[in-house]
């Protein structure tokens, strides 16, 4: 993630930037919903 995020901080490229957009859909989302399910169960444990 971080990688991608510095592959597309000065980049006008059309396929790269279409190249993240799969990455963020397929890998990233799943990754910060699995973050978001994890801080909500420490939440509850308060």
């Amino acid at each position: 993630m971080i990688k991608d995020r510095a592959v597309t901080s000065h980049t006008y490229n059309e396929e790269t930037a279409e190249f993240i957009l799969t990455d963020v859909c397929e890998l990233y989302v799943t990754e910060f919903r699995q973050l978001q399910e994890c801080l909500e169960r420490l939440e509850g444990e308060d």
